[in-house]
C-alpha cells in the first residue's frame, strides 16, 4: 500500500495504541486526521505531529457523529479504528448493560466507522482499513475467566474483520487486523471513565491493567509495525507473532484431541 502523501483517519488517536499509530503514520508521510472523543488528548496527539495533521472530535459509538465527521473529509485513503473498552469481572456479575457496553465499544465502533467511511475509501485506488483486535480475540488456550466481555467481543471483531476482508478483496481495499499485545497505553483508564459515565459506578482504573512487571512495547513501535504491514500488504500486525503462532497450534492440537466428528 502506498502511504506517502495520502490521508489517514485514526479514530481513538488521543492516547495509547491510537496515538502510536498516528505518530508512525505521520512519520511515514501521511496527512493524519486525529479523532477522539476527548478533545484534550486528541490535541495533545496533534501537537506531536507535523503541520499536515488535523485534530477533530468524534463519538465513535454514534453514527450521526461519524457521519458529521465524514462530511468534513473530502478525500480518505486509510481508515484506522483503535477504539475499545475493557473490564474484568466474574461472569455472574455481568448484566445486559455490561454486555451492550462492551459490544458497542469493541465491535460496533468498527462496524459503524466502516459503514460511514467506506464510500470515501471506494473512491480511492489502493485504500485500506485497519481495525484493532487483541490476543484475547484469537483462539488461545487458558483465557482469563474474568475477561468474558473483552474476549468475546474481540473474537467477534476478529470474525468481522475476516468477513470484511473477503467482501472487499475484489475492490482492492486492503483490510488489516492490528493485534497489539502488551503495548503501553491507557485502555484501563479510558475504560474506567467510560464505565463511570455509562453505569455511574465509582472510577476504578485498576481493572484491566497490564499484569505487574510485564514488559510493555512502546505504542509508537506497534505503529511502526503497522506501517510496515500496510506497505507489505499483511493481513495481521502483531508484536508477539511467534508466541501467538505457538499458542494457536496448541489450540488446534486441543481441537484434534477433544472434538467428536461426524463423517458425511
Amino acid at each position: 500500500m502506498e502511504l506517502t502523501g495520502r490521508t489517514a483517519l485514526v479514530i481513538g488517536a488521543g492516547s495509547g495504541v491510537g496515538r502510536g499509530v498516528a505518530l508512525a503514520l505521520d512519520r511515514a508521510g501521511l496527512s493524519v486526521i486525529v479523532a477522539d472523543l476527548d478533545p484534550v488528548t486528541a490535541q495533545q496527539t496533534g501537537d506531536l505531529l507535523s503541520e499536515r495533521a488535523q485534530v477533530v472530535q468524534v463519538d465513535a459509538t454514534s453514527q450521526a457523529s461519524l457521519a458529521t465527521l465524514a462530511s468534513r473529509i473530502p478525500v480518505l485513503h486509510l481508515l484506522v479504528v483503535t477504539v475499545g473498552g475493557i473490564d474484568v469481572r466474574p461472569l455472574d456479575e455481568l448484566t445486559e448493560a455490561h454486555w451492550q457496553w462492551a459490544w458497542n465499544l469493541n465491535v460496533m465502533t468498527s462496524v459503524l466507522a466502516v459503514q460511514t467511511f467506506l464510500p470515501a475509501l471506494r473512491q480511492q485506488r489502493g485504500s485500506g482499513i485497519v481495525l484493532t483486535g487483541s490476543g484475547s480475540g484469537l483462539n488461545l488456550p487458558d483465557p482469563d475467566p474474568n475477561a468474558a466481555l473483552y474476549a468475546t467481543t474481540k473474537h467477534a471483531l476478529t470474525g468481522y474483520t475476516g468477513v470484511l476482508r473477503a467482501a472487499l478483496a475484489s475492490e482492492g481495499i486492503q483490510v488489516t487486523l492490528l493485534v497489539p499485545s502488551g503495548v503501553e497505553g491507557n485502555l484501563a483508564a479510558t475504560s474506567a471513565r467510560s464505565r463511570t459515565a455509562a453505569f455511574g459506578e465509582a472510577l476504578d482504573e485498576a481493572r484491566g491493567q497490564q499484569p505487574p512487571g510485564r514488559r510493555l512495547l512502546p505504542a509508537p513501535a506497534i505503529g511502526e509495525a503497522l506501517v510496515r504491514g500496510l506497505q507489505e500488504n499483511r493481513t495481521f500486525v502483531n508484536n508477539r507473532g511467534a508466541d501467538f503462532h505457538a499458542a494457536m497450534v496448541e489450540w488446534l492440537d486441543e481441537w484434534q484431541r477433544n472434538t467428536v466428528t461426524v463423517s458425511t
